[in-house]
């Protein structure tokens, strides 16, 4: 087992992270009590202090130039290089969906039973998009813009970025709450509030697999760079499904005893970073990050503190040469990982 995962700094804010977003070579995070930090130049910075609503989404746009945060308050704030550039408010509306558009600074956020999709350096309301069967749960864009997801009640709706009146639907009979494009944008993941997983091509929506009577409702699900293959946690278990002989199997992988408290696919590499909890003392756990390779082999673990069992938060940088982990406890740390 080779030496991958140097610890670089440790931090401390006053609530659980909510939510972690990352550049090529810094972060960002957010709390339960509302504060919103940056990692610049070596040191925590205070775009938001704590307050009495809680941030619940936070991400950079694809060029790192703007922030959105959105919460409990009901508006999404947007900074643009530190200073605050635009606000977004919702009356009545707890936020806590957004995405950026993966080549463009336009953000699309979930208010209620729509979604609005804003050009930022306008501040220009492009479209809103209508879901009318529920409150949106999850939404994310295809890799390359053409197409966006929304999920909720029913299914996914998906609509075409160049003709906004055109929306196609991956029905189901129950209620999705995350959904996934494959990097590729060949295959889309969705994950239902009753144990389902549902996969389709992006070309047959109307004709999907559908994996029923899982464990446990899915917690978390990932797509690996470069593969046909989608990790997911469910039961506090890893699990990979890959595409072969056009059907979806299962890969059993070296995590299938320790609880998995979350999972980070590397942005470039087919590797998987994982937040375990490893130890049979259940008053004094060892969490430990995990990084596997492509056959799901463990190649690297580092032993972290204070992680409260059943919520921690993981992301890579984008250039894949940092980690960031939020835990329960308001602790951030950011790692060096040399692969």
């Amino acid at each position: 087992m080779t030496d991958f995962l140097n610890l670089q700094w440790q931090g401390q804010l006053h609530e659980a992270i909510t939510a972690i977003t990352t550049t090529a070579d810094s972060w960002a995070a957010s709390s339960a009590a509302g504060e919103v930090v940056c990692w610049q130049n070596e040191r925590l910075v205070y775009y938001q202090a704590a307050g009495d609503y809680s941030i619940d989404c936070l991400q950079y746009s694809s060029d790192g130039q703007y922030l959105a945060a959105a919460g409990q308050a009901g508006n999404v704030k947007i900074w643009c290089e530190g200073e605050l550039w635009q606000t977004i408010t919702a009356q009545r509306a707890w936020i806590d969906q957004l995405a950026w558009h993966p080549l463009q600074p336009i953000l699309a956020v979930a208010i209620g039973k729509q979604v609005q999709i804003w050009q930022v350096a306008n501040q220009e309301l492009l479209v809103t998009l209508p879901f009318d069967r529920s409150t949106v749960c999850n939404l994310c864009w295809k890799f390359d813009g053409s197409q966006i997801a929304v999920a909720g009640y029913g299914g996914v709706a998906v609509w075409n970025w160049d003709d906004w009146q055109q929306c196609e639907m991956l029905v189901v009979d129950t209620s999705v709450h995350q959904v996934a494009w494959s990097d590729d944008g060949q295959f889309l993941a969705a994950a239902t509030i009753d144990r389902q997983l549902v996969f389709a091509t992006s070309q047959e929506l109307e004709r999907p697999w559908i994996i029923a009577d899982l464990p446990a409702k899915i917690r978390q699900l990932q797509w690996l760079r470069g593969e046909s293959t989608l990790a997911i946690v469910s039961n506090q278990e890893l699990v990979c499904w890959q595409y072969a002989d056009d059907n979806w199997h299962p890969q059993a992988t070296e995590l299938h005893a320790p609880p998995t408290i979350s999972i980070a696919p590397h942005p470039q590499l087919p590797l998987l970073a994982a937040m375990v909890t490893m130890g049979q003392d259940t008053n004094n756990p060892e969490n430990v990050i995990l990084i596997q390779d492509t056959d799901l082999a463990i190649l690297d673990k580092a032993t972290t503190e204070h992680t409260a069992s059943g919520q921690a938060l993981l992301q890579w940088s984008k250039a894949g040469t940092y980690l960031a982990l939020g835990c329960k406890s308001g602790q951030i740390s950011w790692w060096s990982v040399q692969l």
